[in-house]
């Protein structure tokens, strides 16, 4: 049953009426201002970014070594609590992030939830797999520096090195951690034009929703951004976080060629996932784009298309 239009808003008044501006407001649009500027930033840029930053400084960081810092001891605190648990982290939060905004774009349709939700399981594998797999070729071409034993683990905790082509699970999580930030952030851009299209649609149904469809969109929409915009703030903090180690890694561990390996094979992973598999549209259990099979709001706004 479609949902007669209405001169009404269900959710309150139709045109809003700016509140008083105060120190509390500027300082909170400051601070989501900056959220912004750093979450919005083209994924293809902070590629190159990342592999022109991390090939560059590899190589000048084998030439001239640097001192000894608080970041070059891998116990350090950030290393320790952050990236040793960097997948855990990112996994927490991009799950509450696109529970939340895709609840709200799918007016509560959690069968449409759980398959965005699929992006963070593909997400999953793909560390899994291959940080295995970079164990694996690390045992297998290596030797332990004291010849008596032919296992890492063991040669390790006899307090000897292991020697073999340890490709940097570090640099490969970190970059797949931003790079999948960088693609899931990209529905909050033009969130906040979704009270006009939901005015608009009050006039003339271009989203041909039902009652209950509009009013799930409207509920949500008022009280989940300002959990939404708390969770901007994380993302941003965690993307500080992760480049950061980012540079750490680049200068103080692993050589050249570990590092861009490892940089080359997330950005592959990011490409074959996120610009081949999930627009492929080929089967229904194959997650969907950030922002798609719910209102349409991003750069076709302004020609009042709706994807049922």
């Amino acid at each position: 049953m479609q949902r007669k239009t209405s001169s009404s808003a269900i959710g309150g008044p139709k045109k809003h009426i700016p509140g008083p501006t105060n120190l509390n407001s500027f300082v909170k649009l400051m601070i989501l201002h900056l959220c912004r500027k750093v979450l919005f930033i083209d994924t293809s840029v902070k590629i190159g970014v990342y592999f022109v930053g991390i090939f560059l400084g590899s190589i000048i960081c084998d030439l001239f070594p640097l001192p000894r810092s608080y970041f070059s001891n891998s116990k350090n605190f950030i290393n320790v609590f952050f990236v040793k648990l960097g997948w855990g982290w990112t996994l927490l939060i991009l799950s509450i992030h696109i529970i939340m905004t895709t609840f709200t774009i799918t007016c509560g349709d959690w069968s449409k939830v759980k398959r965005h939700l699929g992006r963070l399981v593909v997400g999953t594998f793909v560390w899994y797999f291959w940080t295995t797999l970079f164990e694996y070729i690390e045992h297998q071409t290596g030797v332990c520096s004291d010849r008596d034993f032919d296992n890492k683990k063991t040669c390790y905790r006899s307090g000897h090195i292991w020697l073999g082509f340890d490709i940097s699970g570090h640099c490969f999580l970190l970059v797949h951690n931003l790079l999948l930030i960088s693609e899931e952030v990209k529905v909050l851009k033009n969130w906040d034009k979704i009270p006009e299209l939901i005015e608009q649609d009050e006039h003339d149904g271009i989203l041909h929703l039902t009652e209950k469809e509009l009013s799930q969109l409207q509920i949500s929409y008022r009280n989940l951004t300002p959990f939404i915009r708390v969770m901007m703030v994380v993302l941003t903090i965690f993307t500080w976080i992760w480049e950061l180690m980012l540079v750490s890694t680049t200068l103080y561990f692993h050589n050249m060629i570990q590092k861009v390996t490892a940089v080359l094979i997330a950005i592959v992973n990011w490409f074959l996932v996120y610009q081949v598999l999930y627009p492929s549209k080929n089967s229904s259990w194959i997650p969907q784009s950030p922002g798609v099979g719910g209102i349409r709001y991003q750069k076709t706004f302004m020609k009042r298309q709706y994807t049922r």
